[in-house]
C-alpha cells in the first residue's frame, strides 16, 4: 500500500527545515529592529551607517542583543542546512546547504566577532559576502545546466540581486588590506553602504523564499 504523501515520514523533515529557517529569521528581524529602532531614535541613521554598526558595542548600549541574534539566527539556520543536507544528501543538491550552512556560519562568527573587532569583523563580513556572491553564481549556474530541487523562479531572482550587490562591494574591497572603503563624510549618497543594505535585505528575502520552497515542494528522500 503507497504511503501518502502527508504522512509524517514523508514531511517531518521538511517542516522542520522550514520551521528552522523561520525562527532564524523571525530572531535575526527581532535583533536587526531593535538595534535599527535605537539608531533612529539617537537621530545616527543614514546611508552612511553601515548595518554593521548595529552591533558595536562602542556606539550601542543594545548591541547585545543584534549580536546575540545573529548568534542564534545563524545557529538555527546552521541546523536547518543540516536537515535539508540529510534530505537531498547527493549532488548537485548537497551545493545549496553547503553554500547555506557557510552562510550561517558567518553570520555566527559576525555576532561573536562585532564590529568594534577591527579588521577581525571586517574579514568575516568579506568572507560572508564572497560566500554569498558563490552561492548565489551556483544557485543560478544551476538553471543553466541542472536544476536544483528546492530553486524556484523567485529564488533565482533573488541569487541574481544578491549576486548584483555581492560583486560591486568585492570589486571596491582593498584586497591587501583587507578592508571595504568608507565613503567621504560629505557623501550624500554612499554606494557602498547603499549596496551593503541592499545585501542585507536580499539575504533575508533569499532564505525566506527557501524556506517556502522547502515547505511547498513534495518530498521523497534520495536514497
Amino acid at each position: 500500500m503507497p504511503v501518502a504523501a502527508n504522512q509524517p515520514s514523508q514531511r517531518d523533515l521538511p517542516l522542520l527545515a522550514a520551521g528552522l529557517i523561520l525562527l532564524s529569521l523571525i530572531i535575526g528581524l527581532a535583533g536587526f529592529s531593535v538595534g535599527v529602532l535605537f539608531h533612529a531614535e539617537q537621530g545616527d541613521m543614514s546611508w552612511s551607517f553601515r548595518p554593521s554598526g548595529l552591533g558595536n558595542y562602542l556606539q550601542s548600549p543594545l548591541a547585545w542583543v543584534y549580536n546575540a541574534a545573529l548568534i542564534w539566527a545563524g545557529l538555527w539556520l546552521c541546523l536547518a542546512m543540516v536537515t535539508l543536507a540529510y534530505m537531498r544528501p547527493r549532488l548537485p543538491d548537497l551545493l545549496l546547504p553547503l553554500g547555506g550552512g557557510l552562510i550561517a556560519l558567518m553570520v555566527m562568527l559576525m555576532g561573536v566577532f562585532p564590529n568594534h573587532y577591527g579588521s577581525t569583523h571586517t574579514l568575516l563580513a568579506i568572507s560572508f559576502t564572497l560566500t554569498m556572491a558563490l552561492t548565489h553564481a551556483m544557485v543560478l549556474g544551476s538553471a543553466i545546466r541542472w536544476r536544483l530541487y528546492y530553486a524556484s523562479p523567485l529564488l533565482y531572482g533573488l541569487s541574481l540581486l544578491g549576486l548584483g550587490c555581492a560583486l560591486p562591494i568585492l570589486q571596491q574591497t582593498d584586497w591587501l588590506t583587507m578592508t571595504i572603503p568608507r565613503c567621504e563624510p560629505s557623501a550624500e549618497v554612499c554606494t557602498i553602504d547603499m549596496l551593503l543594505w541592499l545585501q542585507l535585505a536580499a539575504v533575508k528575502l533569499w532564505v525566506l523564499v527557501l524556506g517556502i520552497s522547502i515547505y511547498r515542494k513534495p518530498h521523497r528522500k534520495q536514497g
